[in-house]
């Protein structure tokens, strides 16, 4: 707890709030992700690699992103490339 605390202090004070919160993102995730079974685990960075494009991005940003991303992941799985 007292280092969630100071971590949370320094943090503060030279960087934007968006990367504390990103930071707790990533840590919890991975928390998280230790204790999933094995098929759970790709899903889960999915989901929370979009959590994190919501947290840092704005919200029209972050769907252009996904948008993006899912058409680079059609072209792929297609076979056109």
């Amino acid at each position: 707890m007292w280092a969630a605390r100071a971590v949370r202090e320094r943090v503060g004070e030279h960087e934007e709030p968006a990367f504390a919160v990103l930071a707790y993102l990533i840590v919890g995730g991975f928390c998280v992700h230790y204790w999933l079974p094995f098929a759970w685990k790709e899903p889960f960075y999915i989901l929370l690699s979009v959590a994190g494009a919501f947290a840092m991005l704005q919200p029209a940003t972050a769907v252009l992103l996904l948008v993006a991303s899912l058409g680079l992941y059609g072209i792929v799985a297609s076979g056109l490339s």
